[in-house]
């Protein structure tokens, strides 16, 4: 019962502002956005900040996947997928992935891709030692687990999920 545009479902939906329903949707159908150089500075460095996020989850994705596929450490977590009656292509249809049984694994591979130990921190992949001090050590969030990539609507890595292997 309730009128209005496209944009205006998805602001409310999404609880986004116009410039943002009108980003998502764009981006949903493929068409390029062209901002004018007026927007505000706060605005610009969040939209990068959410586009680094978005790439860096896109290529961890992949990576996890990788792993999955081709890795011989990743050996076992096939075997417990195709117990699960989760063959190859679904497992590609839905790009799961393996993170290793490594406390840095992730964060090696991602500061090697060029990520910022920031950035890397902010996509929650890592976390740090003491939670109160994101200066101290980080290490990988998921160790030894099978990774499900949860995407939002229009298909980007938006975070993950893993199942653990071992009986611990």
């Amino acid at each position: 019962g309730v009128g209005g545009s496209v944009f205006r479902f998805v602001m409310d939906y999404e609880h986004v502002d116009f410039p943002a329903a009108v980003r998502k949707l764009a981006s949903r159908t493929g068409i390029a956005v062209v901002e004018e150089q007026g927007a505000r500075a706060s605005d610009d460095r969040q939209h990068e900040l959410r586009r680094g996020l978005l790439q860096l989850h896109a290529e961890a994705a992949e990576w996890f996947h990788d792993n999955l596929l081709k890795r011989d450490f990743a050996a076992p977590a096939r075997e417990y997928l195709q117990q699960r009656k989760i063959e190859r292509p679904i497992a590609k249809n839905w790009q799961i992935g393996y993170a290793p049984d490594e406390w840095d694994a992730f964060l090696k591979w991602a500061q090697q891709r060029g990520y910022e130990r920031r950035h890397i921190l902010q996509s929650g992949l890592v976390k740090p030692r003491d939670d109160n001090r994101p200066e101290c050590e980080v290490y990988d969030r998921f160790r030894s687990r099978i990774m499900f990539p949860i995407c939002n609507d229009v298909g980007e890595v938006i975070a993950f999920s893993g199942r653990i292997l071992s009986d611990s």
